[in-house]
């Protein structure tokens, strides 16, 4: 006959198999791109930013980072 606390260490241990076996089911990340602007400088007739492109890929082991250096004028800006 089972014990009480042999029982919950069963119950726990079957919530952990299931819980670990939903994870794997999930599989990848969702596919995400984020950017991110820095101000490295400016003067009265524009200001130039690194902008940081990073793509996960749909990935945990594999991404890609782009960075690019702006210069933004406001005089050439949209009205």
């Amino acid at each position: 006959m089972y014990s009480t606390f042999m029982k919950t260490k069963r119950l726990i241990q079957a919530a952990l198999l299931c819980l670990s076996l939903s994870m794997m089911a999930s599989g990848t990340p969702d596919h995400r791109i984020t950017s991110e602007e820095r101000i490295l400088g400016s003067n009265p007739d524009s200001y130039i930013t690194l902008r940081t492109e990073t793509d996960n890929q749909g990935s945990y082991y594999h991404y890609r980072t782009k960075r690019f250096l702006v210069e933004i004028s406001p005089s050439h800006a949209a009205p």
